[in-house]
């Protein structure tokens, strides 16, 4: 893929029916690019309109039963995607959770200061299955707020809304 500059491609699905792969481009011009497994070229980009001042930062994405599910980090929310146009079907948000006083860690990182008073957020994997979304953290190791001792990523499992 070319002109990604800095912080390029973070993570990707397959849709293995249709042939296609979702590339997602974290940020700085966060996009999503669509690529023919057939040809092995870009057949399409789409940038999602996500709420809020700061740029989406998207991290990863699952492909499952006919939709794409998006990860982005900087809002602490799960996208579901139509994948061929990259409208908006439905969101999750799981802030709360990651900024339960239980799971926080000592310090998330920060980009954009004031512009994110909370952080920039720490999740980068996801797997999507019928009834759950598995969500894990790059936390660089930086320990947990409440458990000192403990800088080990976290793996978070959520039931799927409807």
């Amino acid at each position: 893929v070319d002109n990604v500059q800095n912080s390029g491609i973070e993570g990707l699905t397959i849709d293995p029916q249709n042939q296609k792969m979702y590339l997602m481009k974290e940020r700085q011009e966060s996009a999503i690019l669509v690529v023919d497994l057939k040809t092995n070229k870009v057949v399409n980009h789409f940038k999602l309109k996500v709420p809020g001042t700061v740029e989406p930062a998207f991290t990863d994405a699952a492909f499952f039963d006919g939709f794409l599910y998006v990860l982005v980090r900087s809002h602490r929310q799960i996208l579901k995607v139509n994948p061929d146009n990259g409208q908006l079907i439905s969101i999750y948000d799981f802030r709360k959770y990651e900024e339960n006083p239980e799971y926080v860690y000592k310090k998330i990182p920060t980009l954009f200061g004031e512009a994110d008073k909370d952080g920039y957020g720490v999740m980068e994997g996801l797997a999507v299955t019928k009834d759950s979304f598995y969500v894990v953290t790059d936390n660089n190791r930086i320990p947990l707020n409440k458990h000192l001792f403990n800088n080990k990523a976290q793996l978070f499992v959520f039931n799927k809304p409807e």
